[in-house]
């Protein structure tokens, strides 16, 4: 048990709204691997704790209280997705009869509570994720707390991150708070999220946010070991998921993987990228965010220059790549459709 205690998760970093949930969904086709949708307790935790142990009630306190923009239980999405589907009424006494069981003690530093809670959560002998996007400007409180952890930094342009945070209620929220970066878990704790707007903020203020993210992770990102980041574009990964998946692979140690577990997970990004991104820089609502966040979208080299030409070759691939040839077959219908109207 000693040895899988001081095992380190990796962490799935980015501005937000930039991948990392259909990341997450390719891993967790791989059975050894199990990531936490997000967690947000984290930085809590160790604002409170740093190095030092805590009880079992104190580590419950704080992930118990986390609510989601709407209010609910941010704990409740987490046990949704446990092994065995385990009930918010029941879990805390079962998790501390887990620890007994495996530690005979009640009271840990945050890093064996969270290797507790994850394989309490998703059975033992697993690499575990964590996919919290934001996650990039707590590196340095991360390393400390696990000195050998992973990250994989999921690039995507600012101009459709910026256009899905306009329509994700959680963003719109964030967004509208003005709460710094270093912050944004701590609002979610006994529901001062919630009470922050909803409503639709402006182009410039999600632009204002979203540099304001940029900046965090340029800041801090670096301080990261550059064996233990890996930087990946979400456009590579969506268009060629078979090579970056292989990248991630290696970067994770993860050796081998079952072939059919590899072909699931690269069915999962939607097909033909390639003719979507390039509508989206042709557009003239790019072209105007673009305008407001040049310096920032130069420097990760965005718009990426990928080749236009569209080849029977790439289109049989990409049918073949995804789970529902039907599905890929009416998205390229209603790609030409698009195109021939223009």
């Amino acid at each position: 048990m000693e040895n899988s205690l001081t095992i380190s998760p990796f962490f799935i970093i980015g501005t937000g709204r930039c991948g990392t949930q259909l990341l997450r969904n390719m891993l967790i086709r791989i059975n050894r691997i199990s990531i936490f949708p997000e967690t947000h307790f984290l930085p809590i935790l160790y604002s409170r704790y740093g190095l030092r142990t805590c009880s079992l009630k104190e580590f419950l306190n704080v992930i118990e209280n986390i609510k989601s923009s709407s209010g609910d239980l941010w704990i409740t999405g987490i046990l949704r997705d446990s092994l065995e589907k385990r009930d918010i009424s029941s879990y805390a006494a079962e998790f501390g009869d887990y620890i007994l069981t495996i530690t005979q003690k009640h009271k840990h530093s945050i890093r064996d509570f969270y290797r507790l809670f994850a394989e309490f959560i998703y059975g033992p002998d697993k690499i575990i994720g964590d996919k919290s996007p934001h996650y990039g400007v707590h590196a340095a409180s991360l390393l400390k707390l696990w000195p050998e952890a992973r990250f994989i930094y999921l690039m995507r342009d600012g101009v459709p991150s910026i256009l899905s945070m306009l329509h994700h209620p959680g963003f719109r929220r964030y967004i509208n708070s003005e709460v710094p970066p270093l912050k944004l878990d701590e609002v979610m704790l006994h529901g001062q999220f919630c009470s922050f707007d909803s409503k639709k903020p402006g182009i410039k203020k999600a632009v204002a946010f979203w540099k304001t993210l940029y900046k965090k992770n340029e800041e801090t990102i670096p301080r990261i070991p550059e064996k233990q980041i890996l930087k990946i574009y979400y456009e590579y990964l969506v268009i060629n998921p078979q090579a970056n998946l292989k990248k991630i692979i290696n970067f994770l140690g993860i050796k081998p993987v079952a072939q059919h577990q590899f072909k699931k997970a690269c069915a999962i990004p939607k097909p033909f990228y390639k003719i979507t991104y390039q509508q989206l820089i042709n557009s003239e609502t790019y072209k105007s965010i673009y305008k407001q966040i040049k310096v920032e979208q130069e420097k990760q080299g965005y718009p990426l220059h990928i080749r236009k030409q569209i080849t029977v070759s790439y289109i049989l691939k990409e049918i073949f790549r995804t789970k529902n040839s039907l599905f890929s077959l009416q998205r390229l219908k209603k790609g030409i459709k698009r195109r021939l109207k223009k």
